[in-house]
Parts: structure tokens; sequence; C-alpha cells
């Protein structure tokens, strides 16, 4: 069963009234706009924390391998040199 898009929003804005409760609006949305806030950096750096994890296994498997801008780079051996 799909939910509407007018069902949803009024069931979030009857979540957020009982909330509130006596809060005062203007105090209220304090707290929404921090909680905004933080989901926003949450879903922006998300992405940083699967790099730093992908480079942490990968560190693991192969402890010479170098972290940079870029990403994660394996050493590569020197070419042999033909004499």
């Amino acid at each position: 069963m799909a939910l509407k898009k007018s069902e949803l929003y009024s069931s979030l804005w009857a979540s957020c009234d009982e909330l509130r409760g006596g809060m005062d609006a203007s105090q209220y949305k304090d707290y929404v706009l921090v909680l905004l806030f933080v989901k926003y950096v949450s879903d922006r750096f998300a992405g940083m924390f699967v790099s730093s994890a992908r480079f942490v296994a990968m560190h693991k498997q192969n402890p010479s391998a170098k972290l940079s801008i870029h990403g994660v780079h394996k050493p590569t051996k020197p070419a042999a040199s033909a004499a």
C-alpha cells in the first residue's frame, strides 16, 4: 500500500506537534534547525567515512599502501633495468 504525500506530511506534522508539546514554536525551531544541520553534515561526510574505512581495510591487507588526496595508491615495484 503506497502512502500518499499528503498523508505523510500530515503524519509528520502531527508527530512534530506531539514532540513539541507546550514549547513555544520559536524555541522549537532552534532544535529542529540543529537536527537538520547534523543530518546535512552526516549525509555530506558519509562518503568520506566509507573512503576511510576502505583505506583501513586495504591497509590491513597491504601495510605499505599510501593514502593521497586521490585515494589509496599501492606502491609499484621499480621496473627491472635492462643491463
